[in-house]
């Protein structure tokens, strides 16, 4: 169906055009008509220039200026508008408190009337000569156009205006007469394919059902709103319902999640409300009320692959991580993990669980222990030792020996490496340098367990791509950055904060700045000032 607007109305762009259709349209095209004026002339006087003529004749002339007053002699074209602006020295437009304007024929205009007056004279003369009524409208139509070509183009005025104070130049713009216009918005038509049902608005109740492909209704209109949902073919449903507060006489508004089965007109109701997320393969995390349980739903067989049992989920690739519970504001239940499928990869039994990098870390219960595991559930870390960090790249992850408080590295495999490690403190790869201590003294191992920097320094902080910053021994609060080999790079004083990512280069070094102590210096990791902040 296609369908035609024409208006002469001004039409704001805010107000809805109702079409008075009831069938699905393939296309709209519409047409607007209104009216316009096609140009203008802009003329300005003031005291200095008092007067201006234009090429056709036209004539504009100030003839008073003050007590807040102008007063104006225009001759412009008859079927023109003029607007008239007061202006102060600075360009502010004053406010007009009115205007009285008078208008009178040129002198051409007067000499054709005369001559128009002499014909009408002769005209009743020679009333014999005419045989029919209509020979004398004929005769006087000639007349009346005669009189509009003799008379002049242009009309004289005289106008008074009134502002709130005098102005110091006058600015008049000569409108053409308006013009019929018409805009056409090319056809638009429907990018959605066919349906089976559409939602359709009663004008009469201003409530919405479905209807068919013929505009008669499959569910007649018993909904305030109606909205299609993010999921193709499940619609949100809104009714007003008597408020749960018994103190209120007001209405809220409630929403509903609905399908159609395949071949069928009838509403299923499904049993949460809200879409969380949509994921691949047509599944959806759902939550069933506000702080309530959420669930995975797989809406092309419309059926839950995880029940709505757990609060605080993550979906991160095929992994869904949560914890048993029934609202999300109650710390109750454990974590696990399971498939986008249902599959239990870790039994809900751990404080938390992040998945990095194709790998599930996490804290027991009691948060004593900290494990890898694999996808599939596998631990990778070694019965009785502790997981510090992650695994990054290809470098090795830290762990530590839970009763001998020892350090070790192992592989992705969980194998312990050959890495000797007499140190009281040791840190976790980063950037391919690994931070060790001893007896408060720090330098730095490389992936094969070789001291690159000497146990020299009060502090070291984890190696961005090229370089770390570095507290020397003895050097107080003075920070410094060193290369790989213990090369030092740069001085860049006394430090207020750090923010350091591991396996990075985006850290940040904010220090003192030595003219000004209101103020600091912000390094990036290669050293370079990147601002100065208050």
């Amino acid at each position: 169906m296609q369908s035609k607007v024409e208006s002469h109305d001004s039409v704001s762009s805010r107000e809805p055009i109702a079409l008075s259709v009831n069938k699905p349209l393939a296309s709209l095209g519409l047409t607007i008509a209104y009216r316009s004026y096609p140009a203008f002339k802009k003329v300005v006087l003031d005291k200095d220039h008092p007067q201006v003529t234009l090429d056709d004749g036209q004539y504009f002339q100030l003839t008073a200026l003050g007590d807040a007053s102008a007063s104006l002699w225009l001759s412009t074209p008859k079927m023109s508008t003029f607007v008239v602006q007061g202006l102060t020295d600075s360009g502010k437009a004053l406010y007009s408190n009115g205007n009285n304007t008078r208008s009178f024929p040129s002198d051409g205009d007067i000499a054709a009337m005369r001559d128009f007056y002499k014909a009408l004279l002769q005209t009743k003369d020679d009333l014999d000569r005419f045989k029919t009524s209509q020979a004398v409208q004929q005769r006087l139509e000639h007349l009346v156009s005669n009189l509009s070509t003799q008379a002049g183009p242009l009309k004289n005025t005289e106008a008074d205006y009134q502002f709130e104070a005098t102005p110091q130049r006058i600015v008049i713009h000569v409108l053409d007469p308006m013009e019929d216009n018409t805009a056409v918005i090319n056809e638009v038509h429907n990018v959605l394919a066919e349906q089976t049902r559409y939602i359709a608005r009663d004008r009469k109740t201003d409530h919405y059902g479905f209807i068919d492909q013929a505009g008669q209704w499959l569910i007649k209109p018993r909904w305030v709103e109606l909205h299609d949902s993010v999921v193709a073919d499940i619609y949100t449903l809104f009714t007003l319902e008597k408020s749960s507060d018994p103190q209120s006489d007001m209405q809220e508004l409630r929403s509903q999640l609905a399908y159609f089965p395949a071949a069928s007109n009838k509403l299923v109701y499904l049993p949460f409300e809200n879409i969380t997320q949509t994921l691949d393969d047509g599944l959806l995390l759902v939550e069933r009320e506000t702080n309530g349980p959420y669930g995975l739903y797989d809406a092309r067989n419309h059926r839950f692959t995880l029940p709505m049992k757990f609060v605080n989920p993550t979906v991160t690739g095929n992994v869904f991580i949560a914890r048993l519970g029934k609202k999300t504001y109650a710390m109750e239940g454990l974590y696990g993990a399971y498939t986008l499928a249902g599959k239990e990869i870790l039994p809900p039994q751990f404080s938390d669980i992040e998945q990095s990098g194709g790998y599930l870390y996490t804290h027991s219960a009691d948060r004593s222990r900290q494990d890898v595991f694999d996808l599939e559930g596998k631990r990778i870390n070694l019965q009785g030792y502790n997981v510090i960090g992650r695994f990054f790249g290809e470098q090795p992850l830290l762990v530590r020996d839970a009763k001998s408080k020892k350090f070790a590295f192992i592989n992705r495999q969980g194998t312990l490496l050959p890495i000797k490690l007499p140190y009281d403190e040791v840190e976790p790869f980063s950037n391919g340098m690994a931070v060790v201590g001893r007896d408060h003294s720090y330098g730095a191992i490389d992936l094969t367990g070789t001291l690159q920097i000497p146990l020299e320094y009060n502090r070291i902080n984890s190696f961005q791509t090229r370089y770390a910053a570095a507290v020397p021994a003895g050097g107080g609060s003075g920070l410094v950055l060193i290369s790989q080999n213990n090369k030092q790079v740069k001085k860049l004083g006394s430090y207020t904060s750090l923010k350091v990512p591991d396996n990075s280069n985006e850290a940040r070094y904010y220090v003192n700045d030595p003219s000004n102590p209101d103020e600091s210096l912000v390094y990036d990791a290669d050293g370079n000032l990147v601002r100065n902040e208050e």
